[in-house]
């Protein structure tokens, strides 16, 4: 745990002090002229020296290593030789961009040449070693603090999350090097509280995140005050902050890597029959340069369900709804097209997997590098009365089309937790926490990975740690040479590397995905091409479908028979454990009436006792058992009893797709 110094304070471990006191005398030992690490020429400092080596003093203390690389080359390519103490701050700069071999270089030669910082130059040399070695072989290792998807290529992370305890709740950032050794941690949000919601690599090594301030007294911590965006560089100091208040609140969502060294920052707020996504670009100082918002009217928890950003820079954005949409931003803001989502070969799958419900979620997804394809991860029919099933899909870009469907629990209900979809090296990977094949109160953790052009399993990797329950899982880098994530078990945190060469190839899936010129829905067995199913085996799955439609149609009519359900009324938002409460996000226009419950992936409910309303928008709670076991941010909170909801939705849908599934086999069998 970190100690609360308060706003954006830090604590830094040895280079920093030592490069500052490098400064402090003037850049005059960074650039002696004498002893020399090149023959020395006969002439003296010009002003252009002068004027380049105060520049590289300055980029020193400012911690902009791009800037120190650049002008220790202008300095080498001129007239005068150098000393060699700018080795040590070139390769410095050079390790902290992660270019590795150049910053070896330099620091063997220092070395070699017996420089004043030899042994921290020994020391970096024991990093780069590290670095290279590091991601050979599958491993896990403990750490305080879990990589997730800021992992540089070299195995190196920058953690960054929410800190709490008796002070109240901070954003907190530290890097992590190869060894596992924190070289420097930051502090923001004091005593009026910060949150972590997203952050992303720059490419001075820096972080850019995206966060959400509360307060401003330890008291009103529960109520947002600003959406926040801010730039660090690679040495943890920041180098600025943009704020956006409101009285009705404001959540920081998302942020990416924007062009000439800003970002483009996705931030939320309430806005009547609109969606609250707002896109904001901010130059290279934290300045706003363009916006973008939905200018479509959206009903009811509907609005941007997921961005993703490919390598040039175009931000994907999926809006949920009805009719789904898909609309692609340039990195400056314009659009540059905007599409609904169909399903290319199946028009009656637009029913069954992309027009969801209220109760629907698409929660994560990530875009191809070249952005033609996005992929998506959703939870479908998602309820109080039932898990429901999951699934993995695939969107054209150009077109709208959906290319693939992978679905999961379909006929035994699968719920993953803490899914994560990236992609990377030419392939989508799937990571999640899934139930324990022995222990329903454990879980085991997959990474599963899929041809990004047909959804074809090419690979799985599955860890269970045995006796243990993997609560929590860290976001995931795709590298190089494998995946980097972090599990936690119990107090336990553990970084976990999986080698490319562990991913074994495993017969297709059950719920094998449509492939490309084959229509039919995931989940129903069909046969390769090269052999058409015989009559006998049309039967057989005639006859399973059938029992499937009577099995749905026999959980419909008892669901019916059950009368008013709980009704949604909003989902926990934070969990504050030392203080046993959590904080509700009510949705729009929803009254705390009645008893409230939140409600398990299981069908469980957990009673509630409603605290404070602060603004309309968020209710304090505490559960009547007075445990917090069992309830996770995201839980959806109801009212129970008070209103009706939809009629057993859940059920129905079971059974169209029951019948749908029915329908496919027997067109099928008519075609062949």
């Amino acid at each position: 745990m970190f100690p609360v110094m308060g706003r954006n304070t830090k604590r830094s471990l040895g280079l920093r002090s030592i490069l500052r006191g490098l400064v402090l005398r003037a850049a005059v030992l960074l650039l002696l002229l004498m002893p020399l690490s090149q023959p020395v020429l006969a002439a003296a400092p010009d002003a252009r020296f002068i004027e380049l080596s105060e520049q590289l003093g300055d980029a020193i203390r400012k911690g902009q290593d791009v800037q120190v690389v650049a002008l220790a080359g202008q300095l080498r390519a001129g007239k005068l030789a150098v000393g060699r103490e700018i080795d040590f701050a070139e390769g410095a700069a050079q390790l902290r961009l992660h270019n590795n071999d150049a910053a070896e270089k330099l620091l063997k030669r220092y070395v070699a040449g017996k420089g004043k910082f030899g042994k921290k130059a020994k020391d970096m040399l024991a990093e780069i070693a590290a670095r290279k070695t590091l991601l050979g072989k599958t491993w896990r290792r403990k750490t305080s603090l879990l990589p997730g998807d800021t992992a540089f290529a070299d195995g190196s992370y920058i953690w960054a999350g929410t800190l709490g305890d008796m002070a109240g709740n901070n954003l907190g950032l530290e890097f992590v090097n190869a060894r596992g050794q924190g070289e420097w941690r930051t502090i923001s949000g004091g005593t009026s509280g910060e949150g972590y919601r997203a952050s992303a690599i720059m490419a001075d090594g820096g972080l850019a995140v995206a966060s959400t301030a509360y307060g401003p007294t330890l008291v009103k911590q529960a109520y947002p005050t600003a959406a926040r965006a801010a730039a660090y560089d690679a040495q943890g100091n920041l180098k600025w902050s943009f704020t956006r208040p409101l009285s009705s609140g404001s959540y920081g969502i998302n942020i990416f890597r924007g062009p000439d060294g800003g970002v483009i920052f996705q931030y939320s707020e309430y806005r009547q029959d609109h969606d609250g996504n707002i896109i904001l670009g901010l130059n290279a100082r934290g300045e706003a340069i363009w916006s973008y918002t939905l200018p479509d009217k959206v009903a009811l928890l509907e609005g941007l369900s997921v961005a993703a950003q490919d390598d040039a820079g175009n931000l994907y954005l999926h809006y949920f709804a009805k009719k789904p949409k898909l609309v692609v931003l340039s990195p400056q803001g314009k659009v540059l097209r905007s599409m609904l989502i169909r399903h290319r070969l199946n028009p009656r799958y637009d029913d069954y997997i992309i027009k969801r419900s209220v109760n629907d979620d698409v929660t994560v997804g990530t875009v191809s590098s070249d952005g033609r394809v996005m992929f998506l991860y959703a939870i479908h029919d998602k309820s109080a009365n039932s898990i429901g099933d999951t699934a993995v899909y695939a969107i054209d870009t150009a077109t709208g089309n959906v290319l693939w469907v992978n679905e999961y629990g379909k006929n035994s209900p699968l719920t993953f937790h803490s899914p994560n979809l990236q992609y990377g090296q030419g392939s989508l990977y799937f990571a999640a926490l899934e139930p324990h094949a022995d222990n329903a109160k454990a879980a085991s953790f997959s990474v599963r990975r899929y041809d990004p052009q047909n959804g074809t399993m090419t690979g799985r990797y599955a860890y269970a740690e045995p006796g243990a329950n993997a609560v929590r899982m860290a976001g995931m880098t795709v590298l190089n040479d494998g995946v980097l994530t972090g599990l936690g078990y119990g107090k336990e945190n553990e970084a976990f590397f999986i080698h490319k060469r562990d991913f074994g190839a495993e017969p297709p899936v059950a719920q094998s995905p449509d492939a490309p010129g084959q229509p039919g829905l995931a989940g129903v067995p069909s046969a390769p091409v090269a052999k058409l199913p015989s009559l006998e085996e049309i039967a057989a799955l005639k006859r399973q479908a059938m029992a499937n439609i009577n099995d749905a149609s026999t959980k419909l009519k008892a669901c019916r028979a059950k009368g008013a359900a709980p009704a949604r009324i909003g989902t926990i938002r934070d969990i504050n454990s030392d203080w046993g409460y959590l904080v509700v996000t009510l949705d729009p226009q929803k009254s705390t009436a009645g008893k409230l419950v939140a409600l398990t992936s299981d069908g469980r409910e957990i009673p509630l006792k409603a605290g404070k309303l602060s603004g309309g928008t968020l209710l304090s709670a505490t559960p009547m058992s007075g445990k917090l076991d069992g309830l996770a941010s995201g839980m959806v909170v109801a009212a129970s009893g008070t209103t009706p909801p939809p009629v057993c939705n859940v059920e129905q849908a079971a059974v169209t797709r029951a019948q749908m599934a029915y329908d496919a086999i027997s067109q099928g069998s008519k075609s062949n």
